[in-house]
């Protein structure tokens, strides 16, 4: 790879197409994941990967307040 190859913009990927290669390449080293299985392991993540980023944003942004103690 040339230095002008690697300064170029990452093109977009579709999921389903991501999917493939990936059960291509797991076919190649013997573990047969099924390209329909990670798509749907996929979909199945995100709604948990977006609640944590969520919260981690939340927290890094000043969301949590600490409570103050009387005396």
């Amino acid at each position: 790879m040339t230095t002008e190859e690697s300064l170029q913009p990452a093109r977009e990927v579709s999921l389903a197409a991501l999917a493939s290669d990936v059960a291509a390449y797991g076919r190649a080293v013997g573990i047969g994941a099924k390209p329909g299985s990670v798509v749907a392991w996929a979909d199945n993540v995100r709604p948990v990967m977006l609640a944590a980023l969520a919260r981690g944003l939340q927290r890094f942004f000043g969301g949590h307040r600490r409570r103050s103690r009387r005396r």
